[in-house]
């Protein structure tokens, strides 16, 4: 009986490059395209990865590069196969798109895995299922296997010229090591291993309120600047805004799921944090802030004539 490796090399799947060693049934490829199909479309953020280098220091090769996406489902897929296609922003959600992507996923009953092939789009085409059969075809295949909590892919094809990225997929996040060849133009060849990690984001809506300067603390609505609802997601967005003063002041509102930097390591553990600065993103500018659980599904504060909520939505 032909081995994995063998069956690959033997469908032009496989190159000299080693498949990771993986006891894989058809049916469990299967379950692994529907894991993709599940866990995949949403959006993502790496900000909460950049706050944590900030706050402990980035190796040699410096803090990652922020990166926003937007995965969504296409029409083409089928039962057989998962097609999605990737908006990739340098920058929060507000950044100009600079990559438009098609992935296509399908079950390979000769390699008993799930192969992924990816096809650059242009950036002004039209996102819908009739625009999922063109692109150009991207080198370098993937093979998606399962891994113990989560899903891993690895590049492999004739195509390839040497290593690609390596994926990692469960239902928090995506996470990308750019191994140096074929690089993605918006993840950067990085030699310290690390991946970018890009956190899946949850709505929230939200609502905040300062007090004007001069008033005083039991004031009604109009001597505050009250905004509600505002739609921000967790993973570090922000929402800028200025009072209706008659001297109007800017502030800033964050909503933040991650890890607390802690230096001693005895609560490093994920928080929901949501933060409100004067003029600018500084320590220096902190007007409030509140801190819950991960999993909470609101998170508030009221302190010094500001306040803000947020609660969950999706």
């Amino acid at each position: 009986m032909l081995s994995l490796r063998n069956l690959l090399l033997a469908f032009g799947i496989l190159t000299l490059a080693e498949l990771p060693a993986a006891a894989q049934s058809t049916t469990e490829a299967r379950f692994v395209l529907q894991d993709i199909q599940s866990w995949l479309p949403g959006t993502y953020d790496s900000e909460p990865q950049i706050f944590l280098e900030q706050a402990f220091g980035a190796s040699k090769d410096g803090p990652h590069d922020r990166i926003f996406v937007a995965i969504r489902e296409a029409g083409t897929s089928t039962s057989e196969t998962v097609v999605v296609t990737t908006e990739w922003r340098s920058g929060d959600k507000h950044a100009p798109v600079l990559r438009r992507e098609r992935w296509s996923f399908a079950v390979s009953e000769a390699a008993r895995a799930v192969i992924m092939r990816r096809y650059n789009l242009g950036t002004d085409d039209d996102l819908t299922a009739e625009s999922q059969t063109s692109g150009t075809p991207l080198p370098c295949s993937l093979v998606w296997l399962q891994g113990q909590s989560n899903l891993f892919a690895k590049p492999v094809g004739v195509e390839c010229s040497g290593p690609g990225h390596e994926l990692l997929l469960d239902q928090d996040g995506l996470w990308i090591l750019n191994l140096g060849a074929n690089e993605h133009p918006l993840v950067r060849s990085r030699h310290d291993g690390i991946h970018t990690k890009l956190y899946r984001t949850n709505m929230m809506e939200c609502f905040v309120n300062v007090l004007h300067e001069g008033q005083p603390y039991n004031a009604g609505l109009e001597g505050r600047t009250l905004i509600n609802p505002i739609q921000m997601h967790d993973r570090g967005d922000t929402y800028s805004f200025e009072t209706n003063e008659e001297k109007p002041r800017k502030f800033i509102l964050m909503l933040r799921k991650a890890m607390w930097p802690s230096r001693s390591g005895r609560n490093f553990a994920p928080m929901l944090m949501l933060w409100l600065y004067r003029d600018k993103i500084s320590p220096e500018s902190l007007e409030g802030s509140a801190w819950a659980a991960a999993d909470s599904t609101r998170v508030a504060f009221d302190a010094r004539g500001v306040g803000a909520r947020c609660k969950s939505i999706s």
